[in-house]
């Protein structure tokens, strides 16, 4: 169990994170949240692209009828919403909206700031999604709807790639948020602001907007997880109620099948298809292995017996072209079979013999003699 010190230390730093906040919110927004007249390139007309982004909290406490404010239909997690148009050239964030929460459409966030955006654009168009379908005329908006606007939707992505480098380097805005909501926006501001120089020091890529699909994609993935949780856990309530009001029922694991035979059928069969073909993959993989193995064997076994048939062939071409290296005397000495009738020689025959050897034998000879 934690000490008390470690939460008051814990609170210290968090009040310090958000006295710094506050103080340095002001001088970073003039510095970099900034309005450049740039036009995107192919689109001359366009000079802002517009989009709304979730940042997600835990399940507000108190009523019901206040936590459904907070509750996104589509992307089904409690968060608050905030709307940021980013520069068509480079990408850097040029507008940030108020905090909203999560069930605010995004053409509500639009029109809280159209006289801001009437100000700032002068005469441009804004590019967007189809949530702002219903945009004012006189500012030009240009919608990139799901079907039928691939050149648009490409050129519209830039602001998604402005998101997911936001949340690759503050994973705070990833995770659900762990302060005050009030101060969502003051942090918010902060982290676009220090995105903004980030991006100006390391350009946005195609990467960036991987990020925020694999963030919308989680999302996605954990609605779907908590769905499937719930039906098995209300599957599992009936079973149980149905054996409570007549115990002669079919036992739970009889009905627990009749509940999950039409649904999980299917599922089950791709699931067995899928460990076949996975079991088959590690024995074909095993195999090649094996044969690999076998056939690395047989390689070294036959540079083995070639090796031992070079040795044994250099071995006999060797004893048979020794004696012609000798030199001249020790070559008649060694073809002289000896006889068996033959004795030693006598000392003085020796000597004279040796004499005889000297006189003959070359300065080469000679040399080599005194070595042996």
């Amino acid at each position: 169990m934690l000490s008390s010190s470690f939460y008051d230390t814990q609170n210290a730093t968090i009040r310090l994170l958000h006295r710094i906040a506050a103080d340095i919110r002001v001088p970073l927004t003039d510095l970099f949240l900034t309005f450049r007249p740039d036009r995107l390139e192919g689109m001359k007309e366009v000079g802002l692209v517009l989009d709304c982004t979730v940042i997600p909290t835990n399940r507000p406490g108190g009523r019901l009828e206040y936590g459904k404010k907070f509750y996104s239909g589509k992307h089904h997690i409690y968060c608050v919403k905030v709307e940021v148009g980013v520069n068509p050239r480079i990408g850097t964030a040029c507008t940030i909206s108020h905090v909203q929460t999560g069930s605010t459409h995004d053409f509500v966030l639009f029109k809280d700031h159209l006289p801001q955006f009437e100000s700032q654009l002068g005469g441009a168009k804004i590019l967007a999604d189809s949530a702002y379908i219903g945009a004012r005329p006189e500012l030009g908006a240009i919608i990139s709807k799901p079907v039928g606007t691939p050149e648009l939707a490409c050129k519209r992505v830039i602001v998604e790639r402005f998101f997911g480098r936001l949340k690759t380097l503050f994973a705070v805005f990833r995770r659900p948020w762990p302060f005050e909501v009030e101060r969502v926006a003051e942090y918010f501001t902060i982290a676009c602001c220090l995105t903004n120089f980030h991006i100006l020091k390391n350009p946005l890529t195609a990467v960036d907007s991987d990020a925020n699909s694999r963030f919308i994609g989680y999302l996605m993935q954990s609605h779907e997880k908590k769905v499937e949780a719930k039906r098995i856990a209300n599957e599992r309530y009936r079973v149980n109620m149905k054996k409570r009001l007549n115990p002669e029922a079919p036992t739970p694991s009889s009905i627990t099948t009749l509940f999950y035979s039409e649904d999980s059928n299917s599922e089950a069969q791709e699931q067995r298809t899928g460990e076949d073909q996975r079991e088959k993959e590690r024995k074909d993989e095993k195999e090649k292995k094996e044969k690999k193995t076998v056939e690395e064997k047989e390689r070294r076994d036959e540079i083995i017996i070639n090796e031992r048939d070079e040795d044994e062939e250099r071995e006999r071409n060797s004893d048979e072209s020794s004696s012609w290296f000798l030199p001249n005397q020790w070559r008649s000495l060694r073809l002289q079979q000896p006889s068996s009738s033959s004795s030693f020689p006598s000392a003085s025959s020796s000597s004279a013999s040796i004499k005889e050897k000297r006189v003959s034998e070359t300065p080469l000879q000679s040399l080599l003699n005194a070595k042996h």
